[in-house]
């Protein structure tokens, strides 16, 4: 998390406008993201931490998925090295859709992720995580389908 302040911190100075909250809250979660799961270590990181906007980062086909107003609502980076555990800062996104699928993620998934309201597919199958579901996510009424297990 103090990566991804600093990080944040030293953008926003850089930058030659000011961005909106929802935008700063985005790229911190994000840059909270890349930390904890290991992002120098990716094999693809095209525009992580960049000064582009955070819906142009790692665009490949539909990795990143944004509406029209610039928040994101998939996050879709599959098979590309991700170590570490999901950070709980996740749930600062209003993700709709989240694949993470064949990475090398750890740990029980944090129980912020049934924070995510707007949730309608996880999948997180073939990583390295532990413990139960939380119990939270049967909270989360848009979602459709999960799939983290191993298969």
């Amino acid at each position: 998390q103090a990566k991804a302040l600093d990080w944040l911190v030293s953008d926003q100075n850089q930058m030659d406008h000011l961005l909106s909250d929802d935008r700063l809250v985005q790229r911190f979660a994000l840059a909270t993201f890349y930390f904890a799961t290991g992002g120098d270590g990716w094999f693809t990181s095209l525009f992580w931490l960049s000064s582009a906007h955070e819906c142009d980062w790692y665009h490949t086909d539909l990795a990143i998925v944004c509406d029209g107003d610039g928040i994101l609502h998939t996050l879709e980076i599959e098979r590309n090295g991700l170590t570490g555990s999901l950070p709980p800062e996740l749930s600062l996104i209003h993700l709709r859709r989240l694949f993470l699928r064949e990475n090398n993620i750890v740990g029980p998934l944090p129980t912020a992720i049934a924070n995510l309201g707007s949730l309608e597919f996880i999948q997180l199958t073939n990583n390295e995580l532990t413990g139960p579901l939380p119990t939270e996510l049967g909270l989360l009424t848009s979602l459709g389908g999960n799939r983290c297990g191993t298969t």
